[in-house]
């Protein structure tokens, strides 16, 4: 019996797989989802006049639990995430910090075109629409302005106000007040302050402060996963003997002063991604596996062990269908379960609720980070909106790269290809003639295989950070000299056999690794090299050292095995920790 039911599986298995690797017609139609504009195909020939629909990004980068709000006076919308934005995140000694994480707030008009962008770690109050610190606010969403504004009064600065004292302050203003509301104040300003109350009297703006321990304030978490956003149901805590505190709300938030539509979605869960279940018009067309962790054991029954496959990564051709054609697009590095058709995707689209009429809703996708696997390229927020097929462009690629051209190239320079001027660090495989176009390169990592670094590698002369540890060099351009700013430059476990005398006119190098190397000697000159302070000569125990070394005092040696034990005296300074 269990031979018949794995003998079923595997039939099964392998009727999915015939049918998950069905070929697309046209794959070139397929675009990443971090390309500028993704234009929709239209069934038939479209005319000049004829409305197309576009995939445009509103925000790029790994994006965290992104909201979307409507504001119906001003027909506008508003985006709003947490985001990373691409780069590095690695622990080598190398690699630079990863990027940092932002709040990112985008306002577009009813056309899906971006109006203003405002990156700050500052709470966004959506009933007001200004972002509140305990120190300022900005009234940013309705003019664009990102002024620091100063409250006409700030109360318990040094949050020491016991119950009594705070609830009466609170009243105080409560009573002059033709607004007020609840507002959170976690920010980089002061960690000492958690909550606040904001009141308008005439025309000016006041805050009640509250600190982060013994609060007076409370608040009670709302999770709503139609619209993906938390929010909190705030009150007063009175002191036991105030009168108020036997009341359920005494003093609720005033009327918001925009009004505000959140959008929804269906993918309550983005990541459980079946191409059989609705998904509000997404759909896989094709999932092409790149990798697997191959069959993996469950269960033992009668001592006859159980096997099932294990999970894949690779990438998912995704359709949105719109009212005029499908826009193509694919996203990479997406896990599948190997024995069913589920895959941890993190993609899904919001639109307004059926109840809200508009002349052209706009529609946002979403291609969210998974926290479990932080590697996802492609992500970010991006609008289907209508366009005219006269308007459309032709391509978003450099002039120089033909769109062939750009689909043989490895995914980490195509997404450095759409920002050639914004991109600064980017690790590669081997050597690309497309690297010469990304002028503010700084950091550049290669991890395979380069029998010779080229002569155009001094075109990349803002590069501070060169690493090509175990590429399988054989030699070094003498061109690597005009990398006037270089200060770090990995040549470890590589097929050198001399030093590289070219390097010692690197003035501005700090760091230089050629451990790992058939290096016998170093030269008189890198006694030149005076801002060098780590040298790392791993696995070099049979090197000399010359003796202009002894006037190098800001230099250390470091991972050089038994080397010291070699060397005389006046030498040891090397190897002295600082």
């Amino acid at each position: 019996m269990i031979l018949y039911i794995l003998a079923a599986i595997i039939v099964l298995l392998l009727a999915f797989k015939l049918m998950a690797n069905t070929p697309i017609k046209d794959l070139n139609k397929y675009k990443f989802l971090f390309r500028n504009d993704i234009l929709s195909s239209a069934k038939k020939e479209t005319q000049a006049g004829d409305t197309i629909y576009q995939l445009a990004p509103v925000l790029r980068g790994k994006v965290y639990r992104p909201f979307y709000i409507y504001l119906p006076e001003q027909e506008q919308y508003l985006v709003c995430s947490n985001v990373e934005h691409f780069g590095f995140r690695r622990y080598d000694p190398y690699a630079p910090p990863h990027p940092t994480i932002v709040d990112s707030h985008v306002l577009l008009n009813k056309k899906g075109e971006v109006l203003h962008h405002f990156d700050t770690s500052l709470n966004l109050s959506v009933r007001s629409g200004m972002f509140f610190t305990d120190k300022f606010y900005i009234n940013w969403l309705q003019s664009g302005d990102t002024t620091r504004l100063s409250y006409a009064g700030i109360y318990n600065s040094d949050v020491k106000m016991d119950a009594i004292q705070f609830a009466d302050k609170f009243r105080e203003l409560h009573a002059k007040a033709n607004y007020f509301e609840f507002v959170n104040l976690r920010t980089q300003y002061d960690d000492n302050i958690g909550q606040g109350i904001v009141f308008k009297i005439n025309n000016e703006w006041h805050i009640l402060l509250d600190g982060v321990r013994d609060s007076h304030i409370y608040g009670q978490l709302l999770e709503n996963d139609k619209t993906g956003v938390d929010t909190h149901r705030y009150s007063l805590k009175f002191d036991y003997k105030d009168s108020d505190r036997k009341l359920e709300d005494p003093y609720p938030q005033s009327e918001p002063l925009i009004k505000t539509t959140y959008l929804e979605t269906n993918d309550t869960n983005p990541y459980h991604f079946n191409t059989w279940a609705s998904h509000d018009g997404l759909k896989i067309v094709k999932y092409e596996k790149q990798s697997s962790t191959g069959w993996q054991g469950v269960a033992e029954i009668k001592g006859i062990p159980i096997f099932v496959p294990g999970t894949g990564e690779g990438i998912a051709f995704m359709t949105y269908k719109t009212a005029k054609g499908d826009i193509h697009f694919k996203i990479p590095d997406v896990t599948k379960y190997d024995y069913r058709s589920v895959y941890n995707l993190g993609v899904r689209a919001f639109k307004l609720p059926a109840e809200v009429k508009v002349d052209e809703p706009l529609v946002f996708i979403e291609s969210t980070q998974n926290f479990a696997h932080y590697l996802r390229d492609g992500g970010g927020v991006y609008v289907i909106r209508p366009c005219l097929a006269r308007d459309r462009k032709t391509s978003d690629l450099p002039n120089e790269i033909t769109e062939e051209r750009y689909n043989e190239l490895p995914l980490s320079l195509q997404v450095a290809l759409m920002d050639i001027h914004g991109t600064t660090q980017l690790k590669v495989g081997t050597w690309y003639p497309e690297l010469l176009l990304l002028h503010n390169l700084s950091y550049l990592k290669i991890t395979a295989s380069l029998s010779a670094l080229p002569d155009e590698i001094a075109a990349l002369d803002k590069l501070e950070v060169l690493d090509l540890e175990g590429c399988g060099l054989e030699s070094i351009t003498p061109k690597i000299a005009e990398l006037k700013h270089l200060k770090q430059l990995n040549l470890y476990s590589n097929r050198l056999t001399r030093f590289p005398l070219q390097i010692c006119e690197l003035k501005e190098l700090t760091h230089l690794a050629i451990g790992g190397n058939d290096i016998h000697e170093l030269p008189n000159t890198i006694s030149k090299l005076n801002n060098l302070k780590k040298l790392n000569l791993l696995l070099l125990n049979d090197i000399s050292l010359p003796e202009t070394m002894v006037d190098m005092k800001k230099l250390r040696i470091e991972r050089a095995g038994e080397l010291k034990e070699t060397l005389p005296a006046e030498f040891h300074f090397l190897f002295e920790k600082e």
